[in-house]
């Protein structure tokens, strides 16, 4: 005859479901137990919890289970994406994480925005480190767009330096240049670094 048990992790001691366990053909009233399980059937958990056995024991202890033995509830966040509150870096709690809150780690599950610092209850908005970004993003940019003006001007530059360039390439080096100042001074512009008009180049439509 065969009746239920239910199981646990041997790892964590956290509840896997129940299983098949024969009752002893000596005495009917006896449950043979699968290894690491219960007879008692582990309490209802909400969300965010785990119903565990003897929480982080390692290897075989059956002798120790009796038919008293018990489940306890335990908080469970694995699962869920946290957030290190000094660095705002996302991360997972590790399987033995049973029973460990996020204000353990240092973290959050509120998720921060690119440009936040986390103020010891939410995430706010860091306007320098907000400003730091968006410079370092627009300065790579104008880097960019410096290198391309530099190639174009190269080859026009050479022509009037042997002293023979035709108008239109006298034309076009002179407007490469301006293009080139023009990059050089988008930190002047009223919206910098959060709203800034690109210069276009001499030949690329707006």
């Amino acid at each position: 005859m065969f009746g239920t048990a239910f199981s646990f992790d041997r790892d964590t001691g956290e509840s896997t479901g129940p299983v098949d366990a024969q009752y002893s053909p000596l005495d009917p009233e006896t449950m043979l137990r699968p290894a690491n399980s219960l007879v008692k059937p582990p309490p209802p958990v909400g969300a965010l919890q785990v119903a565990v056995f003897l929480l982080n024991y390692q290897g075989e202890r059956n002798d120790a289970i009796t038919e008293e033995s018990d489940w306890t509830v335990y908080p469970d966040w694995r699962g869920v994406a946290l957030y290190k509150t000094a660095t705002g870096t996302k991360f997972f709690l590790e399987k033995q994480d049973i029973n460990v809150l996020p204000a353990d780690v240092d973290a959050t599950p509120l998720a921060p925005g690119i440009d936040d610092t986390w103020d010891g209850s939410s995430w706010v908005l860091d306007t320098a480190k907000q400003r730091a970004r968006l410079v370092a993003t627009a300065t790579a940019k104008r880097d960019d767009l410096l290198a391309a003006a530099a190639a174009a001007i190269a080859p026009l530059q050479d022509a009037v330096d042997l002293g023979n360039p035709t108008a239109e390439e006298q034309a076009l080096l002179t407007a490469w240049k301006q293009h080139r100042v023009a990059l050089n001074r988008i930190q002047l512009q009223a919206g910098y670094p959060s709203d800034i008009t690109w210069p276009v180049a001499p030949g690329a439509s707006a």
